[in-house]
């Protein structure tokens, strides 16, 4: 057992993608990490001994509690062996990592986490009457949550579906003069290298430990199915971790799979025992809580993370269609 179940499942899911761990492995980060605080010296130093360990398959126990310990300094929500949901420590720990890692100017810094992690969405809020978008505005991600209604079973492509559907919204509208119904639209302007979801169940079904099932592929995910004006990477993604979770949404247990690359065969990562799976994911539709999906071909112009240049920030053009 390397720590409370979610940190363990989470730390094994970022341990799999292997530019990530390298980064820290290897200490390419050393050129990049910031001096001028030292809560950023601390968690990232940290989590390089966890990585190290896990590379090495070396006992991970101790330097796991250290990280989680030191991140609960920072965050007194982990603080403890008290579980908490395995996607707020991910986000927490990302967020840490883009800034304790992040160089250009505010708010364009580029980090090994934008990188690999980051993605954008555009939302446009639309004007039934005259057709006009009267607001654009764009929103940096690092994950797409989304919400699991609990009257059935669904598919990642339906849930997809849902969560860029058309919404109306009461808007101020200053073509209008006035208040009334408008139509929400959101796009994808920019998709990550690992592309996270976040399957939120947290309604009352899902307190008492009931879940729906989720089906998902572990291949061939088609992001370009739905809004997207990215005109950067290939829409196609395969599966190449997976946290899950059972019991009810306050308590509970996490486990993990994950691909490995130097075998190409799926290890379930469970308190202290990894099992292999062999070359084909086993599913636990009912228990999926977050999936990290890996971008097909990468097609991104971006430079590699040892050969970035301060000055290329990207961004595709604004399309209005």
């Amino acid at each position: 057992n390397i720590g409370s179940s979610y940190v363990s499942a989470i730390l094994q899911c970022l341990n799999s993608i292997r530019e990530l761990s390298n980064y820290f492995v290897y200490s390419y980060y050393v050129r990049d990490l910031k001096q001028d605080n030292l809560r950023n010296i601390e968690v990232v130093e940290s989590l390089v001994h966890v990585f190290s360990a896990l590379r090495h398959s070396e006992p991970a126990t101790v330097v796991v509690r250290e990280f989680t310990s030191i991140l609960g300094k920072y965050d007194h929500q982990f603080q403890g062996r008290k579980q908490q949901d395995a996607h707020d420590f991910l986000c927490v720990v990302l967020a840490c990592l883009h800034d304790a890692l992040s160089m250009g100017p505010h708010p364009q810094e580029v980090s090994i986490i934008s990188q690999i992690f980051h993605g954008e969405q555009e939302f446009r809020i639309v004007c039934p009457r005259s057709q006009r978008i009267i607001s654009c505005t764009r929103e940096p991600f690092v994950s797409l949550s989304l919400a699991v209604n609990m009257t059935r079973n669904w598919s990642l492509q339906d849930l997809l579906r849902n969560h860029f559907r058309m919404q109306g919204v009461e808007w101020q509208c200053e073509v209008c003069k006035r208040e009334h119904l408008c139509y929400k639209y959101t796009f994808i302007v920019v998709l990550p290298v690992v592309l996270i979801i976040h399957l939120s169940r947290y309604e009352h079904l899902a307190l008492q430990g009931r879940k729906n099932l989720v089906e998902y592929p572990e291949k061939d995910l088609l992001v370009n199915s739905y809004p997207s004006v990215d005109t950067f990477r290939t829409t196609t993604y395969n599966l190449v971790s997976a946290c899950y979770h059972v019991g009810t949404t306050t308590s509970g247990h996490y486990s993990a799979s994950c691909l490995s690359k130097d075998d190409q065969v799926w290890y379930l990562y469970q308190d202290d025992q990894v099992v292999r799976q062999g070359g084909r994911h086993h599913r636990a539709a009912h228990a999926a809580h977050i999936l990290f999906y890996y971008a097909k071909c990468e097609t991104d112009p971006r430079p590699n993370p040892r050969q970035w240049d301060k000055s290329m920030v990207p961004g595709p053009a604004l399309s209005r269609h």
